[in-house]
């Protein structure tokens, strides 16, 4: 059922977020907490410049111009759609008691 919730949650998204979310996601993350250890002043990040703290930000922005324009993201889409394609199919087959041949991938 978390596939299909994910799904759901991914269509109202903009088309390149969906697969990104697992690598951004981290940058994102990381770029929030060191924020916040910065303007709370926590312990070692009293000397770190703000350059430092709000770089995982420029490179979530880097890695989504880079995917976008070699299209990264857009096979990564492709490529789960066939998986489910397939799935599906495996599945009817094996509702029908037809062996399924399953590719390596």
């Amino acid at each position: 059922m978390q596939l299909a919730d994910e799904t759901i949650a991914y269509r109202f998204l903009p088309h390149f977020v969906g697969p990104l979310l697992e690598r951004v996601m981290y940058l994102l993350i990381l770029g929030v907490a060191l924020m916040l250890m910065k303007y709370l002043d926590v312990g070692f990040m009293v000397d770190v410049s703000w350059w430092w703290v709000l770089s995982p930000f420029a490179l979530a922005v880097v890695w989504w111009a880079w995917a976008d324009s070699t299209g990264y993201t857009k096979r990564r889409e492709m490529d789960k759609m066939d998986k489910k394609r397939q799935d599906r199919i495996d599945k009817q087959r094996e509702n029908l008691g037809i062996k399924t041949k399953r590719r390596s991938r």
